[in-house]
């Protein structure tokens, strides 16, 4: 084990600044505890890929307005509510692709690369 020395205004600064970190992050938390499942928003390519279909079927019932998105400087994103919709009304009894599928699909997609940048 090494011994690391510090002196005091450096540590002074090191201290500050880790609990400028900390009430960041608690303020980041307080800002977003009000998210939902419901509220969060997926890319075109998340659903392309949950639902197994092409961007251009999206498109299409994007254009005939059967499902709602939201434009985000060219970006295509869906809310989960949304998608959740959609798949309500225009779903058959026999499909296999249900919202709950498309939310956990979301969800562990999310983990993944919450778990990949920390590991850079």
């Amino acid at each position: 084990m090494d011994v690391i020395t510090v002196d005091s205004e450096a540590f002074k600064h090191l201290e500050s600044q880790i609990s400028n970190i900390c009430d960041y992050i608690k303020r980041l938390e307080e800002e977003n505890r009000h998210l939902t499942v419901e509220s969060q928003v997926i890319d075109n390519y998340d659903l392309c890929t949950y639902l197994r279909t092409s961007p251009k079927t999206l498109w299409r019932k994007r254009e005939e307005g059967r499902l709602a998105f939201i434009d985000d400087g060219g970006r295509i994103r869906y809310r989960i509510e949304d998608i959740r919709h959609f798949l309500e009304v225009h779903s058959f009894k026999g499909c296999k692709v249900t919202i709950d599928d498309v939310i956990d699909s979301h969800l562990n997609y999310v983990k993944q690369r919450q778990d990949s940048k920390y590991d850079r």
